[in-house]
């Protein structure tokens, strides 16, 4: 995933940022400092149904590294949960970063 991949879709990570209370999905130490959590799914990463599991390893690195970096979280404040099915949701008006992408007419490349 090339950096202008990742501007084009950061659009969507404002809506899913915010605090979590420690103990009351996730323990951070009693802090409730801003972190981040994102749901993925298989087929939000590509076009199709990817089965490829070092590409999806390496696209949600992606993700994670641009979200440290943009938005100033510590990689230890980034949870990112990953289904096997398509239908789970992220933020930005229930769309998955599959429909996202499809709108943007770009996808990462292997």
């Amino acid at each position: 995933m090339n950096n202008r991949n990742i501007m084009q879709v950061s659009s969507m990570f404002k809506v899913i940022m915010g605090q979590l209370r420690s103990g009351q999905e996730f323990d951070f130490s009693g802090s409730t400092d801003h972190c981040v959590v994102m749901n993925l799914t298989r087929g939000s990463l590509r076009p199709n149904t990817t089965t490829d599991e070092e590409a999806i390893e390496r696209y949600v690195a992606a993700i994670s590294e641009y979200l440290q970096n943009a938005l100033g979280v510590p990689k230890s404040r980034i949870m990112i949960f990953y289904y096997e099915h398509d239908m789970a949701l992220i933020g930005n008006n229930g769309r998955t970063l599959k429909r996202i992408w499809s709108e943007i007419g770009t996808f990462p490349s292997d």
